[in-house]
């Protein structure tokens, strides 16, 4: 797996192509077909590249986490950077894989993002971290149970704050990983109707409702 980095050479792209290579991903300057892409500050700035991306920034401000996140950026790193943070969503964004042409009956397409959340669950409380999004719904891993059918509260976090911001779903689909410890559940959720429109804003409407859509009610 290759991963391309841009940014200055110094000590903190050192630093992050140290950390891709103990996550699998080999850095490089170019790639015909990467698994994911890194940018450092001074290269941060959309368009995007057309594959997971990774922003490591020194911008702690929801404005700057907000417009990166729902723009398309799949995770948002701030500095100094903590490498055992960048090796596991390296892994992780190295790993997914977008459905190929034909082979899902998906009306809305999905892309990574790596977001931790709070899941309120039949009065229990959870944290998690979301897999990849649509408009529709995502997909979320925690380490509680969670059955299928089961009623959710998701609130998304934004700079380890959570953002009073909740989303209505319900589980469609639950997948168990003995493997790991501690073992971890992978839910597929639906969101309802009112919060399908919300999370259209969080994650992917276009213009000033995106770049409002992750700020914390006032």
């Amino acid at each position: 797996m290759f991963a391309v980095v841009a940014g200055r050479a110094g000590v903190e792209r050192r630093q992050v192509e140290v950390a891709l290579r103990t996550a699998g991903v080999k850095p490089v300057d170019a790639h015909p077909s990467p698994s994911l892409a890194v940018l450092l500050e001074d290269a941060a700035h959309p368009p995007w590249p057309d594959m997971p991306t990774i922003v490591i920034s020194s911008k702690t401000d929801i404005d700057s986490f907000t417009n990166a996140i729902t723009s398309g950026v799949a995770a948002y790193l701030t500095t100094p950077l903590d490498a055992e943070e960048l090796i596991s969503a390296a892994r992780r964004l190295a790993r997914w894989k977008a459905p190929a042409p034909g082979t899902s009956t998906r009306t809305r397409s999905r892309r990574p993002l790596l977001l931790d959340v709070d899941l309120e669950i039949e009065g229990r409380h959870l944290r998690g971290h979301l897999v990849d999004v649509s408009a529709g719904g995502c997909r979320v891993e925690t380490a509680g149970r969670v059955s299928r059918g089961a009623a959710i509260r998701l609130t998304p976090r934004a700079l380890g704050t959570s953002t009073g911001i909740a989303l209505g779903a319900t589980v469609t689909r639950t997948r168990r990983d003995d493997t790991v410890q501690p073992p971890m559940c992978e839910v597929a959720l639906r969101f309802n109707s009112t919060s399908a429109l919300l999370a259209a804003r969080i994650f992917g409407a276009p213009g000033a409702d995106r770049r409002q859509a992750l700020r914390p009610p006032p």
